[in-house]
């Protein structure tokens, strides 16, 4: 006969047991692939996309491990964006399963996998643990890039042509752009160097900033609101502007930007240049050191694709949506900065 003691040992080996099996479902993530590219191809990016996420998932919750990635999987420059990514934090696939459709990018001669869900670990709220990347991958099905995406709804008028996006080849351009843009400023420190090399060396960059009349400076320009209070625009260069953002990423270790709403406009002066408009959320979340930092606003860049192996911005401005007591800054359209501000030629 059985004590309740004894009954107790029992419920806790199957409660153990049934954490166990768990857990080794979450590491097995199986991957099916279909369409565009050929069947022996396809079964090299399941098999290369399982290791890559089982390794993952299984390093997950140790705080100080580094991932071992193998070459035949993963090649070196997708080696160390995930080095970098998993440096800021660490990070899982949310399922257990991934059925989706690999598409074929004639203009980088890659494949690429999208959307597929992971979980940050610093993520602070379930807003901003949550976001989707895109698998790149090489020919022969190797691992070539990883990066952040926004939610695909998110681009549905860019890749549909809509937003006056003539160009079926430079639509996914902008998408692969902003995917790369978004990922950058997520990896901090480790980032720069590509946000650098995104930047034109004469990029102009305006910020918007809520101050009291009282500490205002004289600006360029500048935009009255009420309770004393105005949105302060300065104007930096590049190399002004990569010092203060260096500084940014140097005090805090983990940074969440996001981005949505994205809206494209080709400039009428030149088919290779586009203005994008986006929402850009800044998180920093609270640590011992800080206690973190929010903001909304709205980003514009002027994008130019005429090198279409290294697409420069040229200019970025940035308008807040709160005045500095917290209440949200009512916008005209005509207030948004828009490519129709800046002369291109």
């Amino acid at each position: 006969m059985k004590t309740r003691k004894s009954i107790r040992r029992i419920a806790f080996i199957i409660i153990g047991t049934l954490l166990f099996v768990q857990g080794y479902a979450q590491n097995s993530i199986t991957f099916k692939f279909s369409e565009t590219a050929p069947a022996q191809v396809l079964r090299v990016m399941e098999s290369n996309a399982k290791a890559l996420f089982t390794e993952i998932n299984q390093k997950y919750d140790q705080d100080n491990s580094q991932l071992s990635l193998s070459s035949s999987a993963v090649t070196d420059f997708a080696r160390n964006r995930i080095a970098n990514m998993w440096a800021v934090s660490h990070f899982y696939c949310t399922r257990t399963n991934i059925n989706t459709r690999v598409m074929r990018m004639v203009s980088s001669n890659t494949y690429q996998v999208r959307n597929i869900p992971v979980c940050y670990k610093e993520g602070e709220t379930e807003e901003y643990k949550y976001q989707m990347i895109v698998l790149e991958f090489d020919m022969s099905g190797k691992i070539s890039d990883l990066y952040c995406t926004m939610p695909e709804h998110m681009y549905t008028e860019v890749i549909n042509g809509g937003n006056e996006v003539t160009n079926n080849r430079h639509r996914w351009m902008i998408k692969n752009f902003v995917d790369n843009f978004f990922t950058a400023y997520n990896l901090g420190l480790g980032g720069l160097d590509l946000i650098d090399k995104m930047y034109s060396e004469d990029a102009l960059i305006i910020t918007g900033k809520v101050v009291n009349y009282k500490t205002s400076r004289n600006t360029e320009f500048s935009r009255t609101l009420t309770n004393n209070q105005c949105i302060e625009y300065s104007i930096q260069n590049k190399r002004q502007y990569m010092e203060k953002l260096r500084g940014i990423f140097a005090r805090n270790s983990y940074i969440n930007i996001r981005f949505d709403g994205v809206e494209v406009v080709q400039s009428e002066a030149n088919s290779n240049i586009y203005g994008v408009r986006l929402n850009q959320y800044w998180h920093v979340a609270p640590t011992a050191k800080s206690k973190g930092y929010s903001d909304e606003g709205k980003l514009f860049l002027i994008i130019d694709f005429s090198n279409e192996e290294q697409p420069e911005v040229w200019v970025r401005t940035w308008q807040p949506y709160q005045d500095a007591n917290g209440n949200p800054i009512q916008y005209t359209e005509e207030e948004f900065f828009t490519i129709g501000d800046f002369q291109i030629e």
